[in-house]
């Protein structure tokens, strides 16, 4: 019954630990970001905490299982799909300009419309 109590002691103690350590791994590895230095652009840490900050681990380990042909497929797919979306964009730009000009006449129609009446 001791050894049990130990034991959770000591799996009291790792969790404490391991809070400890995502803590002290969430803020900047430097001096908890208070000092950035006059051009923090410049400075490689800041760059690697905020890159480490923005990774989602999840999509980093399902990539990591990916086959080399799956990652290559994976990624022209999502690739394709921008090339895609910004074809989609450029007709629906394209539809919205030919809309404006059709609404532009139509404005200059209205206005002739109106002086001839006044001229009546």
């Amino acid at each position: 019954m001791a050894g049990g109590v130990g034991d959770d002691k000591n799996k009291k103690r790792a969790a404490i630990a391991k809070v400890v350590r995502k803590a002290h791994l969430g803020g900047l590895s430097d001096n908890g970001g208070d000092d950035l230095g006059t051009d923090p652009f410049g400075n490689p840490e800041i760059i690697r905490d905020l890159i480490d900050k923005f990774i989602m681990p999840e999509e980093v380990d399902r990539l990591a299982d990916l086959g080399q042909m799956q990652f290559i497929l994976e990624y022209l797919g999502t690739f394709l799909k921008v090339v895609e979306a910004l074809r989609v964009q450029g007709d629906l730009q394209t539809e919205v300009d030919s809309l404006q000009g059709k609404v532009t006449e139509v404005e200059l129609l209205v206005e002739e419309k109106v002086v001839e009446n006044e001229n009546l």
